[in-house]
């Protein structure tokens, strides 16, 4: 064991600096049990559903809103069936921010972008701009995940 000495020379002179003291071997030793290490938690890896569910749902939310743009200026498609996709684009980008705001809201008691964002989409669709609030709810995303998504980081058009 090393003791500093406090700038006490030696013998010859020389500042000891440390030096080790001399301790009888069974204070040395450890009466303790020995230190176990505890196993480390195994991480358990995500499954393809929870990898990829979110970028599908990213994909299909783009994919029906392209659709439904597609279908109003483009074809003779019935009113009713462009907003069929803008709604089905609403469920497939809106569907993890809503229940991420939700749980927030109601378990946390605290008011989250997704909040505001699933909310902004709802109004457009009231006052009849679905593409608006189609854009909005592609855009939004749960924030719990980490922004190194494969599609990039955060928000879009409507938000951060």
């Amino acid at each position: 064991m090393l003791m500093p000495r406090g700038g006490v020379t030696a013998a010859d002179g020389q500042d000891a600096g440390f030096v080790a003291a001399s301790l009888p071997q069974s204070s040395l030793r450890s009466e303790a049990a020995p230190v176990v290490s505890s196993p480390r938690r195994t991480i358990e890896a995500e499954s393809w559903w929870e990898q990829w569910s979110l970028a599908g749902a990213a994909v299909f939310c783009w994919l029906f809103l392209a659709l439904a743009l597609i279908a109003g200026h483009f074809t003779a498609a019935p009113p009713l069936a462009v907003t069929a996709l803008f709604a089905l684009s609403y469920l497939a980008g809106g569907t993890f921010a809503t229940s991420t705001a939700l749980r927030s809201l109601f378990l946390e008691r605290t008011v989250s972008v997704d909040f505001l964002m699933i909310t902004a989409a709802i109004g457009a669709a009231i006052v009849g701009h679905w593409e608006e609030g189609a854009i909005c709810s592609a855009s939004s995303r749960p924030r719990t995940r980490s922004s190194t998504t494969p599609w990039g980081g955060r928000g879009g058009p409507c938000g951060p």
